[in-house]
C-alpha cells in the first residue's frame, strides 16, 4: 500500500492498559508520544519512505525490543501490540488510517521512570544485543524460543566472562531445552536421548534469560555513559 512521503507515523498501542502504561513510563517521550488531542499513547516513526509495508516492518520491530526490554525489568510485562496507524504528511495533517484497535481495561503500575528510554539506545549499539531483544520480544517463551535467544547470548560473549558463573544453571537449561524425553513435544530435538526429567522448570528458564539480558542491557548503557 503506497501513500505519498510523510514525516511522521503514528502507532496506537493496543493491549491491557496496565501494560500499556508500562511501554509509556519506560519511553516516553523519545518513541512514546501522548497526544493533546486525547488520542491514546501512540509509538512514533519518522520515516522518509511512503511505503506502509516497510514502516509496519520497522514498527513490529521496534515495539519487540520495547516490549522485550519491558519485561527484563517488570517480569509481569505482557506484549503489547500495534494498534490504528495514523499517517501525518509534512503539515503535519492525517492522512490515513488503518488497524482500528480494541479497547482496553485501565490499570496502572507504580513508576519506575523512563530508564527504557536509555536501554534502547545502549541496546541498539550491540547489534547481537538489538537482535536478542527482538526475538526475545517477538516469540512467545518457550523453550525454542529461549534457547536461540540464549545461543545469541552466548556467541556474543564467548571470549569474555559475562558468563561467568552461570554454567551451571546454563547447562540445566540446556539438558530440559534439548530433550524429548524431559519436556515432550516442546523440546528442541526429537530423538531420545538427553535428560530424562527437566533439570529446570520453564519459568526458570524465562527468568535465567531474562536476567542475562537485562545485565547485558546494563552493561551496554553503562559503557555508552564511559563514552
Amino acid at each position: 500500500m503506497e501513500l505519498m512521503a510523510s514525516h511522521e507515523w503514528r502507532f496506537q498501542l493496543d493491549g491491557d492498559e496496565y501494560h500499556v502504561n508500562t511501554i509509556i513510563e519506560l519511553f516516553l517521550p523519545e518513541v512514546i508520544i501522548l497526544s493533546k488531542d486525547g488520542e491514546p499513547a501512540c509509538l512514533i516513526m519518522r520515516q522518509g519512505t511512503s511505503n506502509m509495508e516497510e514502516v509496519v516492518s520497522a514498527a513490529t520491530e521496534l515495539l519487540a525490543k520495547l516490549n522485550a526490554i519491558a519485561y527484563t525489568i517488570y517480569p509481569n510485562h505482557e506484549n503489547v501490540r500495534l494498534g490504528r496507524v495514523t499517517c501525518y504528511d509534512e503539515a503535519g495533517r492525517p492522512m490515513n488510517q488503518v488497524i482500528q484497535p480494541a479497547g482496553i481495561p485501565s490499570r496502572a503500575r507504580v513508576s519506575n521512570g523512563n530508564v527504557g528510554a536509555h536501554y534502547l539506545p545502549a541496546a541498539e549499539t550491540v547489534p547481537e544485543l538489538d537482535r536478542a531483544l527482538y526475538i526475545f520480544g517477538s516469540l512467545p517463551h518457550e523453550w525454542r524460543s529461549l534457547y536461540v535467544v540464549l545461543e545469541v547470548i552466548r556467541g556474543a560473549h564467548k571470549d569474555d566472562d559475562f558468563l561467568k558463573g552461570w554454567g551451571k544453571r546454563i547447562d540445566a537449561f540446556k539438558a530440559t531445552a534439548g530433550s524429548y524425553r524431559a519436556i515432550g513435544i516442546h523440546a528442541r530435538h526429537g530423538d531420545l536421548g538427553g535428560a530424562l526429567q527437566p533439570q529446570m522448570t520453564l519459568q526458570e528458564a524465562n527468568d535465567l534469560i531474562r536476567t542475562l539480558l537485562e545485565r547485558w542491557i546494563r552493561q551496554a548503557v553503562q559503557r555508552e555513559q564511559k563514552q
